[in-house]
């Protein structure tokens, strides 16, 4: 139980602190790097696979 009560903490500790372990601006990054819905504007062609 104590351990799950030090976990408990440390999570709300985590969640209204202002410490973060990657900024807002990385994750947000990733978050449209990750993103579904946007369109693949670049194209990679490999020269083996034309060839073929």
């Amino acid at each position: 139980r104590l351990a799950g009560a030090v976990l408990v903490e440390q999570h709300d500790e985590w969640e209204a602190g202002d410490r973060r372990y990657f900024s807002e601006s990385s994750m947000l990054e990733l978050k449209t790097m990750n993103d579904p819905t946007t369109a693949i504007e670049e194209l990679t062609t490999l020269p083996e696979l034309i060839a073929a």
